[in-house]
């Protein structure tokens, strides 16, 4: 997707396996998680990569606020995001704000925060169907894009739209779902360059295969993913391997889960 969505990304979206029509299902559930969440730390293991994600939910299972930490040599940029509700928990707005540090030796100096980006969202019969970005430069806002969502009946998102500035309109996202209404393929087109994901999962929802397709249907790499869960049956470790490869993780990626 592009750089709109780029500050809100979960790195695989799970979906549940109800075979019939789908209740319209909070945050967690649609990261697959099992519980009452509070929050998420996620890592990867490689000492040089040092991006972090955190994610914090209310008890009802709706994200609240989320931190990305990006650190690109001697710099560490921050995005901050908080969610806002209304009093049938859907999440309206949410507000981005970015965070700048330059390390030295001996000192970091610190830059005052700044409101990055906002996004209005709109819904029809529970379901997201808008999202509206803006960007803010020397606190002036300026209309990035909007997205719209489109469904299938069983409420499974099938479509996306993007809608640039210029008035122009590409189909961006395109989904296909098996009879357990978990994701199976994902179509996307970037400057018209399409690009396609097909998908497996194991026996607890997670994703176990993915291969990648470009824009002429070769296959340009497969990723088998692995697991370690917790006692609620949610990874707190997931491990990527190339099957073509000499058998060493490509990458690790560590969760610490706190629970109500």
């Amino acid at each position: 997707m592009k750089n709109s969505s780029a500050f809100i990304t979960i790195i695989i979206l799970l979906y549940s396996c109800s075979s019939t029509r789908k209740n319209i299902e909070n945050d967690l559930e649609k990261m697959n998680m099992k519980g009452k969440v509070k929050s998420i730390e996620e890592f990867d293991q490689n000492p040089n990569e040092n991006n972090k994600q955190y994610y914090y939910f209310n008890e009802m299972g709706y994200l609240i606020s989320s931190t990305q930490l990006i650190y690109f040599y001697d710099r560490q940029t921050k995005f901050k995001s908080f969610y806002l509700h209304d009093s049938t928990n859907k999440n309206i707005e949410i507000l981005i704000y970015r965070f700048d540090s330059i390390f030295s030796k001996t000192t970091s100096q610190k830059y005052d925060s700044s409101l990055h980006r906002k996004i209005i969202k709109t819904y029809i019969n529970g379901l997201l169907k808008t999202n509206t970005y803006f960007d803010y430069i020397n606190s002036s806002s300026l209309f990035h894009n909007k997205i719209t969502y489109y469904y299938d009946e069983n409420n499974n998102l099938i479509q996306e739209n993007d809608s640039a500035s210029s008035n122009s309109i590409i189909p961006e996202a395109l989904y296909k779902y098996n009879s357990q209404n978990r994701r199976i393929e994902e179509i996307v087109n970037v400057s018209d360059v399409s690009s396609k994901s097909n998908f497996e999962y194991d026996d607890n929802g997670n994703v176990s295969k993915q291969i990648f397709y470009d824009s002429g249907g070769k296959i340009k790499r497969t990723n088998l993913y692995t697991y370690e869960l917790d006692e609620k049956d949610n990874w707190i470790k997931q491990t990527t391997y190339d099957p073509h490869g000499a058998g060493r993780p490509q990458q690790i990626i560590q969760r610490k889960i706190q629970y109500y």
